[in-house]
């Protein structure tokens, strides 16, 4: 740290630090405020015999950026990640066991293997700008 005129000047690496720890943050706030978990008043009351009448449907119609309608599945037991990035929230928000394919050297990453071990066996698919689309549609990722 050097000093200005009598003001500090930090790291210009302590922003992106800061960035990175909010968005860690966000992250799991999102997750916690997403969560399905009851409350401690349902955890006396006695479950309905009555099944629901209204099925989950098998996949939902989203709309993308550009204004495309794409169909994804409702349930998703399979993720190909073309991001470094994307492969991190997975693993932070809990579903890195559903990973089927990654971006190339993502498995080398220390705190991915020590937070997800399985990460190491997951293809590594994605190369730069590339990828063979014969591996990766025979992982059958639903996304």
């Amino acid at each position: 740290m050097s000093s200005l005129g009598g003001w500090s000047v930090s790291s210009p690496r302590r922003p992106a630090r800061v960035a990175v720890a909010v968005g860690v943050a966000s992250v799991f706030a999102l997750a916690a405020c997403s969560s399905s978990g009851g409350s401690s008043a349902d955890a006396g009351s006695k479950s309905s015999a009555t099944p629901t009448t209204s099925a989950t449907p098998a996949t939902h119609v989203v709309t993308d950026l550009s204004g495309a309608k794409v169909t994804v599945p409702t349930t998703i037991n399979r993720i190909a990640e073309q991001f470094p990035a994307h492969t991190v929230a997975d693993i932070m928000l809990g579903v890195g066991d559903k990973l089927v394919a990654i971006q190339q050297n993502v498995s080398t990453i220390p705190f991915l293997q020590a937070v997800q071990p399985s990460i190491t066996k997951v293809p590594q698919l994605f190369h730069s700008s590339n990828v063979n689309m014969e591996q990766l549609l025979a992982q059958k990722p639903d996304v």
